[in-house]
């Protein structure tokens, strides 16, 4: 027969967290206050200088009340083909790593183009491929 033992420490309920307020623990963890040097620093790591480089933004922060705003829009389906590729590719190439969804790739594809400074350049290369096809 077991002796039970009577304890006077009461045990705290565990209660489980929302996935919105999961992500915002995250993003606290993960996001340290990064100063003006460490962005650029991260940004010239190919060993060019940062004044070289167009100045980045940094990187979007989200605050835990943050919504999403839904862009419709339509896309030819060669690309839709290609950015389900992309996704089924990343996952294949990381089992272990959190699940890429379309969503995500357009995200870091606009944060992308946004860290390279004005558009225009890229918007011309684009339409001048466009056009002559």
């Amino acid at each position: 027969m077991r002796e039970q033992i009577s304890t006077t420490m009461s045990m705290p309920t565990l209660q489980r967290l929302s996935p919105a307020e999961k992500a915002r623990q995250r993003r606290e963890e993960e996001m340290a206050p990064a100063t003006d040097n460490e962005t650029a620093e991260a940004y010239s790591s190919n060993g060019t200088t940062a004044a070289s480089k167009p100045r980045a933004l940094p990187r979007t922060m989200l605050p835990s009340d943050a919504f999403f705003v839904k862009v419709g829009t339509r896309l030819p389906p060669d690309l839709v083909d290609w950015l389900k590729q992309q996704v089924a590719e990343y996952r294949r190439r990381n089992p272990h790593a959190p699940r890429l969804t379309i969503e995500e790739l357009l995200r870091i594809a606009i944060v992308d183009l946004r860290a390279r400074g004005p558009v225009d350049k890229t918007i011309v290369r684009y339409r001048s491929t466009v056009s002559s096809s």
